[in-house]
């Protein structure tokens, strides 16, 4: 008897053992796992090879990133601009050693190899190891004139992909690549019927097939024909649009209508999600990141003539006020950050940063001085990008006597006790004053 119970002693601690070698979910390759309660975030969605960085969302001016360098499409610039990560270098991504790039600002150097056309900065994506953009092809009936192109990583390799063939409606302004379509966010103005109207649409294009699609649409008139255009949000099979217009009567200018969609790329169907009413929620141009599948943050970019700048939470259908600034500011939402910034005239700069549970990351003086040679008060901020380990501001400098206009893109490492600096990019207009 005491050998049979022996036996099962030994049984019982080799099948421990055993199990003991059972590698841990989480590591290197390993699809994430969803608890019953615990919705995924966006980190555990995210996937790299097939989604857009929603990082560099949500702004005037595109930046993609690799292991070795960074891509730059600035607003109003012709050419596709790099930052080598090992070096330091950055200029126009051309090969061509006899490449005059961008020394001509007033002349399209066509056949420089960063050279992308005037389609703005807002189209440029990286897919693979190439970067796709919008550029100029001809215009006919059925085309607006721009088409879908790529090259490779060093600016060589450049391939036509298919025209946009639509019309100026659909033009798009923003066009981002996620989980194999291309999607455009656009705004038109024109006159129907002798009368002014706008119109604001989300669509889609499949890269295979160029075929388009149109997902999300407004059209507006009468007192609001101007209004924000939407915002798009992109979380592993969603894509999320948030729409904010003004509202009427005693409101007006101070609060904003906000409704929010959510597109299935799988299914193709579009849901709301979230409505404010007719007497919506305080502040203008509201702006959105998605945290989690059950999280949203909202916040207004400017209070506009509300007494109040509020930052939401939209957690599992209900909304709340996770934080309300008192300083007047304007605000963006990056991947785990809010961040107010105030650049008026004759004010000391100031950034304050916040994380998305409404607790103070950083305040204070915001340094300029890396950006030498231009009066502090000729900075705008075109957009601002990252995460809670990097920031990305992106200026328009205007120029004057002394002193050329400039685009320039400066990195914040948010890592140690305060945002330290680097410049990425720079890219002069001598052509261009204030």
């Amino acid at each position: 008897m005491l050998n049979r119970y022996f036996a099962l002693l030994i049984a019982l601690l080799t099948l421990l053992a055993c199990s003991s070698c059972v590698p841990e979910s989480g590591g290197a390759g390993a699809v994430p796992t969803q608890a019953a309660d615990r919705p995924l975030s966006y980190a555990e969605v995210f996937d790299p090879s097939t989604d857009f960085d929603d990082r560099f969302g949500r702004g005037f001016a595109n930046i993609a990133e690799t292991e070795d360098a960074y891509y730059f499409a600035l607003s109003g610039r012709l050419y596709i601009y790099f930052y080598d990560k090992h070096t330091g270098e950055y200029g126009v991504l051309c090969g061509r050693p006899d490449c005059t790039h961008d020394a001509d600002p007033g002349k399209a150097n066509t056949e420089c190899g960063g050279y992308k056309g005037c389609w703005g900065g807002t189209t440029m994506n990286k897919k693979g190891d190439r970067l796709y953009y919008l550029g100029e092809t001809d215009r006919t009936s059925s085309n607006i004139g721009c088409a879908l192109y790529s090259m490779a990583l060093d600016g060589s390799d450049h391939r036509k992909h298919f025209p946009l063939n639509c019309d100026d409606r659909f033009a798009p302004q923003r066009f981002e690549i996620h989980r194999g379509k291309a999607y455009g966010t656009n705004y038109y103005c024109s006159i129907e019927q002798a009368e002014p109207k706008s119109f604001y649409n989300v669509v889609c294009w499949d890269l295979g097939s160029g075929d388009l699609r149109v997902i999300y649409d407004r059209v507006m008139g009468g007192e609001n024909i101007v209004s924000p255009w939407p915002c798009v949000s992109y979380f592993g099979k969603h894509v999320y649009i948030l729409d904010s217009y003004p509202t009427s009567g005693a409101e007006a200018g101070s609060n904003s209508i906000v409704e929010i969609f959510r597109w299935d790329t799988e299914a193709e169907t579009l849901e709301q999600v979230f409505s404010s009413g007719d007497n919506g929620l305080p502040g203008v141009d509201y702006t959105m990141w998605v945290e989690a599948e059950n999280r949203l943050i909202l916040a207004p970019m400017s209070r506009g003539g509300s007494d109040e700048h509020p930052i939401y939470a939209l957690e599992n259908g209900g909304l709340k006020k996770i934080l309300s600034l008192t300083e007047k500011m304007s605000v963006r939402l990056v991947g785990g950050l809010c961040v107010g910034f105030d650049f008026r005239k004759d004010h000391e700069k100031q950034v304050s940063i916040w994380d998305l549970d409404g607790r103070s990351v950083w305040s204070g003086t915001w340094d300029l001085d890396i950006i030498a040679g231009a009066d502090p008060d000729c900075y705008s901020i075109s957009a601002i990008f990252g995460d809670r380990n990097d920031l990305y501001f992106v200026y328009e400098v205007r120029g004057n006597e002394t002193v050329s206009a400039k685009t320039c893109v400066v990195k914040y490492d948010l890592r140690n006790a305060g945002p330290t600096a680097k410049v990425l990019c720079i890219v002069e207009d001598p052509s261009a004053q204030g």
